[in-house]
């Protein structure tokens, strides 16, 4: 590993933030320090971990001089916590957060204090601490920053085995909403399934077990075709008896569900015709 840029500082050690911590110290990166106020981090022994007020901070930034410094911390804490802490940095510091909604300007004064910026989202939904340290290896990196904090991405993304993509600042919130559209409402779908199955007497468990095979070939037909020319189903094949039994039933049982079901019916209506 280049020797650079090596002394690393994290701030926020939650499932994302740990998942970098520990990629960065197999990756030979020296962890000067790490900060949460929620101790737990089992996999990280050899990380001294710290629970820490922020003066600690500010002193430990002081007397470390880290060249780079993480903000793995909910995006409303991001700008406040940099606030407090910029002026202990070095210049040439790279300051990170890993906000997918945000770009370089959570950390809009950051040049006036010669620090570089880097916004480094990685495109993986993380349930566990377990499966952010496996999986976030090979990930896609959307980055956005100054030409320093690029660098640097770009090289520890090579280091992790994964790819880049420049999302930059004004196109941040529809890149992150692309990437909700893609992983949280699924979460929602899956709930209207678990509901429904409990209604006709099939377990939350069998009822994803049932569908998933039905789901990842889904996944697989938008994957090799598309979402427009793999669509299927009865509002493709204008059916309209159908979507009316269907939207009959879900509002006698789930009106909450009635409603989703025929927005998204009215939206697959408009996404193209032909036989499905």
């Amino acid at each position: 590993m280049a020797k650079e840029i090596s002394r690393v500082v994290v701030i926020g050690a939650g499932r994302v933030g740990s998942a970098f911590l520990w990629s960065l110290k197999h990756l030979g990166y020296d962890l000067v320090g790490v900060f949460d106020r929620t101790p737990g981090i089992r996999r990280l022994r050899e990380v001294r971990y710290r629970v820490i007020g922020m003066e600690e901070i500010r002193k430990h930034l002081r007397l470390k001089h880290p060249d780079v410094v993480f903000f793995t911390v909910p995006d409303r804490q991001i700008r406040p916590i940099f606030s407090r802490v910029r002026r202990y940095l070095k210049k040439g510091t790279v300051v990170v957060h890993c906000s997918g909604a945000w770009g370089r300007g959570l950390f809009n004064d950051a040049g006036r204090y010669g620090l570089e910026t880097l916004a480094l989202h990685p495109l993986k939904s993380f349930a566990t601490l377990n499966q952010a340290v496996q999986e976030l290896p090979g990930s896609y990196f959307s980055l956005d920053g100054s030409p320093g904090g690029l660098r640097w991405g770009k090289r520890l993304v090579r280091q992790l085995g994964g790819k880049t993509i420049i999302i930059p600042e004004k196109h941040r919130p529809l890149y992150h909403a692309m990437c909700v559209f893609a992983s949280n409402f699924i979460n929602a779908l899956f709930d209207g399934v678990e509901k429904l199955g409990r209604e006709i007497r099939i377990s939350e468990r069998k009822a994803r077990e049932i569908v998933l095979p039905l789901t990842l070939t889904v996944l697989e037909n938008i994957r090799q075709q598309g979402a427009v020319r793999s669509l299927t189903g009865p509002v493709k094949r204008g059916d309209r008896l159908t979507v009316t039994r269907h939207y009959k039933s879900l509002r006698r049982c789930f009106p909450e569900l009635a409603v989703l079901y025929k927005r998204l019916s009215k939206y697959l209506a408009g996404m193209g015709g032909g036989n499905g």
